[in-house]
């Protein structure tokens, strides 16, 4: 039904604008079939310092069609072009590429050679006849610049970005996060000046589907110095005002040990008004010895005390958070928020591991791991909190498990993957598929919980002998079942 339908606002018999929720009906695209019309999605994409071309035309060797908003070109492009990046083509025909040309963003990928396009604004590109001039960017250069719009300067052609109205616009905005080799994005982030709604969020995220990317650009549960990654000194890394966000698949560490001010790794701020924010399948690095807080996520009575809503933290890893002030998640709120904590993994804090603050807000948790923290769980959490698992004696649940020692995999390298040896945490956990208030079904590896008990934090061993991470070459070896 999307944009599949015939736009009446000029209907000789019954010309009208809005749907059912009193939602504008776009102008620049074709309206949705039925009563609602769904929030265009919009895509861009950033890598840290990537100011050159992805790919060209190759000295005009190769080229490019467009129908019905599919990109057609001759040869395949690199994998790691995806959702969110800039196709800049020559639309008057003078074999060059300037501000009097056009641009277009990828939406989705078919395979290697098949694109789907939107304009700035969503909707269909016109029609191009094959044409050999064209190039190939990142949207922006940093998360702080796709925040506030700052282009890309090496694309000619000026768009729409940054602190946006979605509401308003009918809009969904999706910040595709790329890496540029091992450039870490070291910019701080501020997300304020935008107008979020519930089908109108701000999703942060490193693509992984092969309609996204021809390669993942994610981290696969443990950290990727080749991955997208935020790396900020003595500052906070996130700061986020906007009710209605996503943050999936993001690396973050604090690389500073000498901290001279309170600073957050996420800082969830939210003013009057209603909150549904997901934290999904990100990794959160602390060096140790600092002096202050290093993971903060809080809805404080400075600003407000009427955001109400649920805030969804599952499939984190947190770690090496170690000072004589640090907490992994602070939970501090005179807001009437709900907060969710499911699967999740916290090693290595000398303050605390999970810290409920104020008692105007509801924490539930269940299926986390904390070890080797000096308050693994503080705070009042609801009754129906369980399946949990603390090294000291502070886990709640009926089921949890106290005084318990996990075994990972490599900790000394920082792979907290649940070893196969585990006996701990491997099918200690709760099915949350069919929760009723957060369900999901798979871990921060992308991988299936469903294919055996599921297992307390933010990994999931597979149910088999071997499982394969990275990048491994099998020759001569026969796997029996």
């Amino acid at each position: 039904a999307r944009e599949a339908g015939t736009d009446l606002s000029s209907d000789s018999n019954l010309p009208f604008s809005t749907d059912i929720d009193g939602d504008t009906r776009p102008i620049q695209s074709n309206w949705d079939i039925g009563a609602d019309e769904g929030a265009i999605g919009i895509y861009r994409s950033v890598a840290p310092g990537a100011t050159s071309a992805l790919q060209t035309d190759n000295s005009h060797s190769d080229t490019v069609t467009i129908s019905n908003g599919t990109a057609t070109f001759s040869s395949a492009l690199a994998d790691n072009i995806g959702v969110g990046d800039v196709l800049v083509y020559d639309s008057d025909g003078d074999n060059d590429l300037d501000s009097s040309d056009s641009l277009a963003f990828i939406q989705e990928r078919t395979d290697s050679t098949h694109y789907i396009l939107q304009t700035d604004n969503g909707s269909t590109p016109a029609d191009l006849s094959t044409n050999d001039t064209w190039s190939i960017y990142r949207a922006y250069t940093s998360l702080a610049n796709a925040e506030n719009g700052t282009q890309n300067t090496s694309i000619p052609i000026t768009f729409t970005g940054g602190n946006r109205d979605l509401v308003a616009n009918n809009e969904q905005w999706n910040i595709a996060c790329y890496a540029n080799g091992t450039t870490a994005d070291t910019t701080a982030v501020s997300i304020v000046g935008w107008t979020t709604g519930p089908n109108n969020f701000l999703k942060i995220y490193t693509p992984v589907n092969s309609n996204e990317v021809g390669v993942s650009q994610r981290h696969h549960g443990k950290w990727d110095e080749g991955k997208y990654r935020l790396e900020v000194e003595n500052d906070h890394a996130i700061r986020n005002y906007e009710g209605f966000f996503r943050l999936e698949g993001i690396q973050m560490y604090e690389t500073s040990g000498d901290i001279t001010h309170d600073v957050f790794m996420l800082h969830l701020s939210f003013s009057a008004g209603d909150v549904e924010t997901y934290i999904t399948d990100n990794i959160f690095r602390g060096v140790h010895n600092n002096t202050n807080y290093w993971f903060q996520a809080h809805s404080t009575a400075y600003l407000s005390a009427d955001a109400t809503g649920n805030v969804y933290y599952y499939n984190n890893l947190f770690y090496d958070f170690s000072g004589t002030k640090t907490i992994f998640l602070e939970i501090y709120s005179s807001a009437n928020l709900t907060n969710y904590i499911y699967n999740n993994t916290f090693y290595n804090c000398s303050d605390g591991g999970i810290a409920i603050r104020r008692v105007a807000q509801t924490a539930i948790v269940k299926n986390n791991i904390v070890q080797n923290c000096t308050t693994g769980y503080s705070g009042t959490f609801d009754s129906s909190s369980d399946y949990n698992i603390s090294s000291d004696g502070t886990a709640p649940g009926s089921h949890s498990k106290t005084n318990a020692t996990v075994l990972f995999m490599d900790v000394t390298h920082h792979d907290f993957h649940l070893s196969p040896n585990d006996s701990t945490a491997k099918d200690a956990g709760i099915d949350l598929s069919n929760d009723a208030n957060l369900s999901f079904l798979t871990d921060i590896d992308g991988e299936s919980r469903k294919d055996h008990t599921w297992d307390i934090g933010a990994d999931e061993t597979l149910n088999s002998t071997l499982k394969m991470r990275g990048h491994i070459k099998l020759r001569g070896v026969k796997i029996r079942n």
